[in-house]
């Protein structure tokens, strides 16, 4: 049985079968649904799309977290990282987990 296609923004960085790629979107905005701290200043997300994000980066410490049911902006970064802005703080660098 072939496994399910993953679907949402950034599923094409997850490891999928060969099959024809769509055009790409470089953003997306989306709220979360789902939200819990893995370690101080590190955090995983789940989103709308049902999309799993988790910070591969430390958020400073003045760094306001965002909520279950806040927006948030995903788009793509420089060789196949993915960004997270959230209420115009500093950008923080995140990876698609499922």
């Amino acid at each position: 049985m072939a496994p399910t296609p993953q679907r949402g923004f950034g599923a094409d960085a997850l490891p999928q079968t060969a099959s024809a790629r769509e055009a790409l979107p470089q953003r997306e905005q989306l709220r979360i649904t789902a939200m819990r701290e893995l370690r101080p200043r590190t955090f995983a997300l789940t989103l709308a799309d049902g999309g799993q994000w988790e910070f591969t980066d430390e958020a400073p410490l003045a760094y306001d977290p965002p909520r279950v049911g806040a927006a948030v902006e995903l788009r793509r970064g420089a060789l196949g990282s993915f960004m997270l802005e959230y209420a115009g703080q500093p950008s923080i660098r995140v990876k698609r987990v499922r």
